[in-house]
């Protein structure tokens, strides 16, 4: 009877699971780079709608001259912020997207097959940020110069978070196709 026939099985399915744990924390550690990126670029578009795009319009100055009390046309002058301003808000927007992304279980998602449930949490998620940045805004009311730009992050974060969870899932299929990254 021949003993230990197994052993070289059972060390080759070791082995193919360890290269999966190994990727799987290689892909995890990647997407969250990825959106950490993603959401510094989405804060940085939306600074660019609010103050250059939107900045002198005209729309935006009769908001800002009713709010302020009918004053005169000229008196709401634009002022530009620079965009180095805004680094903690950005700062704290990147992270706590991010945790928000982990508890929510993004990082979780098989990357290849569940794009619109990814989109779904990405969604959901970036409006509790939101919901979460409104309640500090109006419980410690911080000088800023502007609040408006807090839902064009919230609208950009979700359109380029959203399209670069669409293209990883397209490259990663396309992988698999090829027989790279198969379990």
């Amino acid at each position: 009877m021949m003993r230990g026939a197994t052993g070289p099985v059972i060390k080759a399915i070791s082995k193919r699971r360890s290269h999966r744990q190994q990727w799987r924390i290689f892909e995890c550690i990647a997407m969250i780079l990825l959106d950490g990126t993603l959401i510094a670029a989405a804060f940085s578009l939306a600074y660019y709608v609010r103050f250059y795009i939107l900045g002198n319009s005209s729309l935006v100055k009769a908001i800002h001259n009713n709010l302020n009390g009918n004053s005169p046309p000229n008196a709401g002058s634009f002022k530009l912020t620079p965009l180095s301003s805004f680094a903690p808000l950005e700062i704290g927007i990147v992270i706590g997207l991010i945790a928000i992304f982990t508890l929510r279980g993004l990082y979780n998602i098989r990357l290849t097959g569940t794009w619109f449930r990814q989109i779904i949490t990405i969604a959901s998620s970036a409006t509790t940020g939101l919901a979460i940045l409104i309640t500090y805004f109006f419980v410690f009311q911080p000088p800023s110069s502007s609040r408006l730009i807090v839902p064009f992050v919230w609208a950009m974060a979700i359109a380029i978070l959203s399209l670069g969870r669409l293209i990883v899932s397209a490259a990663m299929g396309m992988l698999y196709r090829l027989g790279l990254g198969e379990t």
